[in-house]
């Protein structure tokens, strides 16, 4: 019963105010121990500069030998509620994040014509071609031309 509710204490309160709203629906998908990142615009071409949840969203289900039971469907509920908001609501093994502007940009492609918006510098540090800033430079170890380097 205190399941229930808290999801009415979330779900149903117009009192509560949007970002107190988004917090406790965060916190929410953290207590059924989902991973969720709100991060605070995108910088993806193409794409709205508005704030962005990166998450799984997908609904829990298992196997009971001839169907697939969702047990728990609270990710595409939260989804649907964070779009009500006016957030966009994206997957987080396909965005990442850009180390300079903080903002998200997809790391996976969406088509067969998406091009990358960044520039992976170092171990997995990824820099988004947008930002006014230019990119650190890097020096690259030389190698002498033989076989064995080619």
């Amino acid at each position: 019963m205190e399941n229930l509710a808290m999801q009415k204490e979330l779900f149903d309160n117009p009192k509560i105010r949007t970002r107190s709203r988004i917090e406790k629906l965060l916190d929410y998908a953290e207590r059924f121990g989902h991973y969720t990142q709100l991060v605070d615009g995108c910088c993806e071409p193409g794409y709205d500069d508005k704030p962005v949840v990166l998450g799984n969203w997908n609904s829990e289900t298992r196997w009971d030998g001839e169907k697939r039971i969702t047990v728990n469907n609270v990710m595409p509920r939260i989804a649907k509620l964070l779009e009500k908001l006016g957030y966009e609501v994206e997957w987080e093994d396909e965005w990442t994040t850009c180390e300079d502007c903080g903002k998200a940009t997809r790391s996976q492609p969406d088509s067969y014509s998406w091009q990358p918006s960044y520039a992976i510098i170092g171990e997995l540090r990824f820099f988004v071609m947008r930002v006014s800033r230019p990119l650190p430079l890097i020096t690259l170890p030389s190698y002498p031309a033989t076989r064995e380097n080619a």
